[in-house]
């Protein structure tokens, strides 16, 4: 359980049966992956465009890579154990609200930095109440995709949908420590250089170090990836 997350009965009980819940998604085929990808392009900024199309030749010009899905939080921890132990390098991981193609050219070009493989947590699609819209792509097309596009050995999950009695911080801080990745020095947390600075310290946290986090953002000047989207 996490530090910083108060032990109440009823967020125990909450949590491990969120643990326990099951996604069972059918993989979407290439076809209907790229019409995906192709819906969402008026969304999309310049840079956003040229990684879509990047993308999408990608799809088509690469094998599926070897990836591990796990259908629920509790299936994950066990896939994540398994990597842990068979990955003697540095292991590549990632939460959050953004959505499909705006974090695979990162990925990608991460591997050749010493990062062999990565941990990612698909969050559950829903409509958002920060930002007052509905998700560009259903879980369903998200998890289809990152099956694609991940780089090899990737373990991808589902992020249940947080319970509104606990805070966002909580709840990662939670997802960090049951998956057994929370300050584990083997791991290193992916964040921009421009997220706000209690997400910076999130990180830092769940890393145990800041030389356990690792920045990233997109173009020249950096472009954070929410703002890849049109406002």
């Amino acid at each position: 359980m996490s530090p910083y997350l108060k032990e109440q009965p009823r967020s125990i009980e909450v949590l491990n049966l969120l643990a326990k819940k099951r996604f069972d998604l059918s993989p979407l085929p290439q076809a209907a992956l790229t019409n995906v990808l192709y819906r969402t392009r008026a969304n999309l900024n310049p840079l956003g465009q040229e990684i879509l199309t990047d993308s999408k030749e990608l799809l088509w010009l690469k094998d599926a890579p070897n990836v591990l899905t796990a259908n629920s939080l509790a299936e994950a921890r066990d896939c994540v154990g398994l990597l842990l132990t068979e990955t003697p390098g540095t292991i590549g991981y990632i939460t959050g609200g953004l959505e499909g193609i705006h974090l695979q050219t990162i990925l990608n070009g991460l591997t050749t930095e010493g990062i062999s493989t990565f941990i990612i947590g698909i969050e559950e699609s829903c409509y958002s109440k920060t930002k007052g819209r509905n998700p560009l792509y259903s879980t369903e097309e998200k998890m289809s995709l990152w099956t694609q596009l991940a780089p090899e050995r990737s373990v991808l999950f589902v992020i249940p949908l947080r319970p509104d009695f606990v805070s966002p911080d909580d709840y990662y801080d939670w997802i960090a420590q049951y998956l057994g990745i929370f300050r584990n020095k083997q791991i290193v947390y992916l964040g921009s250089k421009d997220d706000p600075p209690e997400i910076i310290l999130a990180h830092q946290r769940r890393a145990a170090s800041p030389k356990h986090c690792l920045n990233i953002s997109f173009g020249n000047p950096p472009v954070h990836t929410s703002e890849l989207l049109d406002k």
